[in-house]
């Protein structure tokens, strides 16, 4: 089943972020700014499927 997660990612972190998005089939979406220092995003993944279980879980350290 699809599920979403949104992010809150300062700029000073969006290219590791993008960067693990990039290893997987993860889609997602730029939302709004959210001030002058970051980016809402929210990502598109498998609830259940093991490969994208444990990339959210590494982009949920960038979670602010």
């Amino acid at each position: 089943m699809k599920e979403s997660k949104e992010f809150y990612v300062n700029l000073e972190n969006i290219i590791a972020f993008s960067k693990i998005l990039q290893e997987g089939d993860l889609q997602n979406g730029i939302g709004h700014v959210l001030g002058d220092d970051g980016l809402s995003i929210t990502v598109w993944y498998y609830k259940g499927d093991d490969t994208d279980e444990e990339l959210i879980k590494r982009l949920e350290a960038f979670d602010e």
